[in-house]
């Protein structure tokens, strides 16, 4: 009877919305009339369960609104009918089409008025049920199955999940798992390195996979999230993961997917200037004429590719190689188009403060832990040192390279001779450079030059080189007494002092 109905070709499957087993009305019929007992029907029903191909389904994103949107009646005016509703198209090669869905439904939001109600619809890869009575939710995986996402207690502030699949694998079809409470998030050159170091260095913090930039870049969510589950239960329970993914499509997209976990999205920027010239002679691209680009890191190589202050400065000028190289439109508002694109908590710091003011650093970022995760960050022990080394470095390149500080000269290259930015490029940069002071008063830094033009000497007043000025106002702050809420950079406090308050505390509180 039961290889009868074997050979009969029938199946049973998952509902993509409920999961429940369905059982096709002829063959249950069969087996309840059949007179066998429960337990031999339920032997045919698991029997009965033959693999098929499952059929991927395309991702689609579908925007509606109702009310009054002026932005849309705008875009749409040429048409001779009201528009409702629109498709947005979405790209095969999008790692996160569930993301790129939701970012113009954002955008579209803050284009309406409070008048209208946008309205998302996304189906395929990545999409999301609705939260169910226990607290759990479904996810529809990038090879076709169904995940189950449900919270649950493992490390204290940390964001747990336990998530299961439909369809059994090599590993065991269920893990437990913590989101990292600490994630970098943004542009590679601005320090990201160093910042990962500082925090994995601190005794409360570690790893939260076996890799610094832990990234999806194909294959299953499922895999991918186990990547945690080693070190969620390696680590004690006090101990915070730390991430090190900078691509900003990850974090965002993991954010969602996990309905705002706990974390801190750590931004770090840097000049635009300086960030813009690191990065044409940190890599290698085909865009900006560059040839043997074809190697897996994308490095520029010394004696194969050439780099120089006045190429950077012509190539610019003559608009050479699109968004890779800088332009007007591209500097303006470089790193505030990024953080303002999402609704995602982010932390934004200089990267400048980790060779000027480490000091200050730390404390912005503890203070951040404190407010925004509640987690208290201890003083770190190994401040002095880690102000001292620079790690990837355009001369010593990987996130593992370590170099001593005295041996590096900020901004200059051994593949482009050694030699700085022209005076005359920084500035032009800089004039493009609009967010410059929205940034100042974001990260605390006042060391960005946003409107003083650079002598074409490369100096400041009194003879002193930049560097040498931002060098010696480095105001040194004790562990004991630390200025929480500072808005003054110690760079410039000799000419243009600023109110602050200190508290300083005595016994115990």
């Amino acid at each position: 009877f039961v290889i009868l109905f074997l050979l009969s070709g029938y199946s049973v499957f998952f509902h993509t919305s409920s999961l429940k087993l369905f059982i096709p009305a002829d063959l249950n019929q069969n087996i309840v009339s059949s007179g066998l007992t429960q337990s031999n029907r339920n032997y045919i029903v698991k029997k009965a369960i033959v693999k098929q191909p499952i059929k991927i389904q395309e991702p689609q994103c579908r925007l509606q609104f109702e009310g009054d949107c002026p932005s849309l009646r705008e875009k749409t005016s040429e048409f001779n009918f009201e528009i409702r509703s629109f498709d947005i198209i979405l790209s095969n090669d999008d790692l996160f089409p569930a993301y790129t869905c939701e970012r113009h439904y954002i955008q579209w939001q803050k284009k309406c008025t409070e008048k209208a109600t946008v309205k998302k619809t996304y189906t395929g890869p990545w999409s999301m049920s609705d939260l169910l009575e226990n607290g759990s939710w479904h996810v529809a995986d990038t090879d076709g199955t169904h995940l189950k996402l449900k919270p649950i207690i493992l490390k204290p502030l940390h964001s747990c999940f336990e998530l299961s699949t439909d369809r059994p694998r090599k590993n065991p079809g269920t893990i437990k798992f913590c989101y990292p409470l600490f994630n970098l998030v943004g542009y590679p050159k601005c320090g990201t390195s160093a910042v990962y170091n500082l925090l994995i260095e601190h005794p409360q913090l570690t790893e939260a996979a076996n890799e610094k930039e832990y990234c999806y870049r194909k294959g299953t969510i499922f895999d991918f999230l186990r990547g945690f589950e080693a070190a969620t239960f390696k680590s004690s329970v006090d101990i915070a993961l730390v991430n090190g993914c900078i691509q900003f499509g990850n974090g965002l997209m993991f954010d969602l997917l996990l309905r705002k976990p706990k974390s801190l999205n750590i931004f770090t920027i840097r000049h635009i200037a300086d960030f813009e010239w690191a990065r044409y002679n940190f890599w290698c691209n085909a865009k900006i004429m560059d040839s043997n680009c074809d190697h897996a890191s994308h490095w520029t190589i010394v004696g194969k590719h050439f780099r120089s202050p006045d190429d950077f400065h012509q190539k610019i000028i003559d608009e050479v190689g699109g968004g890779h190289l800088p332009h007007e439109t591209s500097v303006r508002d470089y790193f505030t188009r990024t953080i303002k694109s999402t609704d995602m908590h982010i932390t934004v710091l200089a990267s400048e403060m980790l060779q000027y003011d480490i000091t200050k650093f730390w404390t912005l970022l503890a203070n951040e832990s404190t407010e925004n995760i509640g987690m208290a960050l201890t003083w770190h022990p190994h401040l002095e040192k880690l102000q001292k080394t620079i790690i990837n470095s355009n001369n010593n390149k990987g996130s593992d390279s370590i170099s001593n500080l005295s041996g590096v000269k900020t901004g200059l290259y051994k593949i482009s001779g050694y030699k700085p930015m022209l005076a005359t490029t920084k500035n032009l940069i800089t004039t493009w450079w609009k967010e410059c002071e929205e940034l100042k008063r974001i990260t605390l830094w006042s060391g960005y030059n946003c409107n003083k033009p650079i002598p074409a000497n490369g100096k400041i007043s009194g003879g002193v080189t930049i560097r040498n000025q931002l060098k010696d106002n480095v105001t040194n702050v004790s562990k004991e007494t630390i200025d929480l809420n500072d808005a003054t950079s110690a760079i410039g406090r000799k000419t243009s002092p600023s109110p602050h308050c200190r508290l300083i505390f005595q016994g115990v509180s």
